[in-house]
C-alpha cells in the first residue's frame, strides 16, 4: 500500500473553518477533495485540543536496529507457550535471546513458600467444608512462627542464585520437604500407642520446617487425640503443665499414662498360648513374630513354640522333610505348605450325593418265607412310603410300576421270577 501525502497545516485549518461555518464532513470532503474519515479525525482532533497541528506522542516507538535486536535479551517464565517448539523456532529466527528460566519458577516468589506453609497446616486439620476451612486458615495463619517469615527473604534470594538451600541455613527448604499424611488419631488404646508416637517423629523428621518449635510438635500430637487421650491432652495443655514446653518430657508423661507394653513374661505366655487353629500359617506367623518381639528367647526356644501352635496338617508334612536351620527357615516352610494345602482343598471336586426316590430293588428285602412281600414279619408300610407309591401311582402291594394291588402279580401268583432284572 502507497504511504499518503500528509495534508498541508493550511488544508487542515480550513477544514476545521468549514466545520465551524457548519458544513457536515461529506461536505467539506467533496469540497476540499479529502477522505471523509480524514476530514473527521481532523475535526476530532481540533474538537479535544484546538489545534490541527502534529502533536508530539510520548514514547514513540522506534526502529531497531539489527544490531540492536541482537542485543535484546528476553525473559518469561516456563509456561507452555513459551517453551512450545514454534515459539523457540520463532526466537531463533529473530534472533533472540532468551534468558534461561529455572525449574519451579513461581517459588522465586517468597510469598509462595508463605502459602505452601499455610497450605500443609490447613491439611492436616482436614476441614470437612468451606465454614471450617476458613476458621481453620485464619487459626493456622495466626499461629504461624515468625523465625518462617524471618527466612523467607533467603529462601528467595536462594532459589533465583542457585535454586539449591544455602549450607549454613538453620532448617531445610520447605520445598524438599515430602508430603505425608498425617498419622491415624490415637484414642488411648495402649496398644496402638508406641506406633502412634513412632509416625508423629517420623513426620517431625522429614517435615522439620513444619515444627520449628516443642510446642508446635506437641500441638500437633493433640490434634491427632480423639476420646480419653484428648480429654487428658486437653487438660494438661490448659494446666500448662511444665512438661508442655519440652516434646521430650511430653513424649515421656504420655508413655506413662497411655503405653503398658508387654512384660518378658507376659509376652512368653501370650508365645506358648497361641495356636494357629483355621487361620492360615501366614496370619499365625504375623502374630507369632508380633509377640515374640517382646520375649527375649532365642532362636531355637521360638523354633519349638512356633512348631508346637501350628495345625497338625502342617506338622505332619513337616515331619517328613529335613529339619529347619532357623526360625526364619521354619516360618517359610510352614507358610509354603499351607498354601499349598489350601490350593489343593480348592482344587479338589466335590461329591453331592444325589437325592433319589427308593426303588425296588433298594427296598428291603422281603424274607423267602413270607407269605406277603408287603410286609417285614408283622410291619406294615410306613405313611411316607404309602403317599410316595400313590403318589407316583405303583402297585401298594409290591412297589412296582404298570399295575395297582387288584391286579398285582404277586398276589395272583402270576409274578416272573426275581432272578432277573426285577421291574424292568
Amino acid at each position: 500500500m502507497a504511504k499518503t501525502k500528509e495534508l498541508s497545516k493550511d488544508t487542515r485549518n480550513k477544514i476545521a473553518d468549514l466545520h465551524q461555518a457548519g458544513k457536515t464532513e461529506s461536505a467539506i470532503g467533496k469540497q476540499l477533495g479529502v477522505k471523509k474519515s480524514t476530514v473527521g479525525a481532523i475535526i476530532r482532533k481540533w474538537k479535544t485540543y484546538k489545534t490541527t497541528d502534529n502533536l508530539p506522542r510520548s514514547v514513540a516507538p522506534r526502529k531497531i536496529s539489527p544490531r540492536g535486536v541482537k542485543m535484546i535479551t528476553r525473559t518469561h517464565d516456563n509456561d507452555p507457550k513459551h517453551t512450545a517448539r514454534a515459539t523457540k523456532e520463532w526466537l531463533r529466527k529473530k534472533h533472540f535471546k532468551v534468558l534461561e528460566w529455572p525449574s519451579q519458577s513461581p517459588d522465586l516468589n517468597p510469598i509462595e513458600n508463605l502459602w505452601r506453609e499455610l497450605k500443609i497446616r490447613v491439611a492436616q486439620r482436614q476441614p470437612q467444608n468451606i465454614t471450617a476451612l476458613e476458621e481453620i486458615c485464619m487459626e493456622e495463619w495466626a499461629k504461624l512462627p515468625a523465625t518462617i517469615f524471618d527466612r523467607l527473604p533467603s529462601t528467595s534470594a536462594t532459589a533465583s542464585a542457585a535454586s539449591v538451600p544455602l549450607p549454613d541455613s538453620p532448617m531445610p527448604s520447605p520445598l524438599a520437604e515430602p508430603h505425608l499424611p498425617p498419622p491415624q488419631c490415637f484414642s488411648g488404646d495402649p496398644s496402638a500407642c508406641d506406633g502412634f508416637l513412632t509416625q508423629c517423629s517420623l513426620t517431625f523428621e522429614l517435615q522439620p520446617s513444619s515444627f520449628p518449635s516443642d510446642r508446635a510438635k506437641i500441638a500437633y500430637v493433640i490434634t491427632l487425640l480423639s476420646g480419653k487421650a484428648l480429654s487428658w491432652a486437653m487438660a494438661v495443655w490448659k494446666a500448662q503443665a511444665p512438661f508442655c514446653s519440652s516434646y521430650t518430657r511430653f513424649v515421656e508423661e504420655f508413655k506413662q499414662v497411655f503405653d503398658h507394653p508387654l512384660s518378658g513374661r507376659q509376652a512368653s505366655k501370650n508365645l506358648l498360648t497361641l495356636r494357629q487353629k483355621n487361620g492360615s500359617a501366614t496370619e499365625y506367623a504375623i502374630q507369632f513374630r508380633t509377640i515374640a518381639a517382646g520375649s527375649g528367647w532365642n532362636d531355637e526356644s521360638l523354633m519349638v513354640c512356633f512348631w508346637n501352635g501350628l495345625s497338625e496338617a502342617i506338622k505332619d508334612d513337616l515331619a517328613i522333610r529335613e529339619p529347619a536351620r532357623d526360625l526364619e527357615n521354619l516360618i517359610d516352610q510352614a507358610i509354603w505348605l499351607d498354601n499349598r494345602l489350601r490350593e489343593r482343598n480348592l482344587n479338589r471336586p466335590c461329591v453331592s450325593a444325589l437325592s433319589a426316590s427308593p426303588t425296588p430293588a433298594q427296598m428291603l428285602p422281603v424274607p423267602q418265607n413270607s407269605p406277603k412281600p408287603m410286609q417285614l414279619g408283622r410291619t406294615r408300610l410306613s405313611p411316607s412310603e404309602r403317599d410316595r407309591r400313590m403318589r407316583e401311582r405303583c402297585c401298594l402291594y409290591c412297589g412296582l410300576y404298570g399295575h395297582f394291588r387288584p391286579t398285582c402279580p404277586e398276589l395272583s401268583g402270576n409274578a416272573p421270577s426275581r432272578t432277573g432284572k426285577e421291574g424292568l
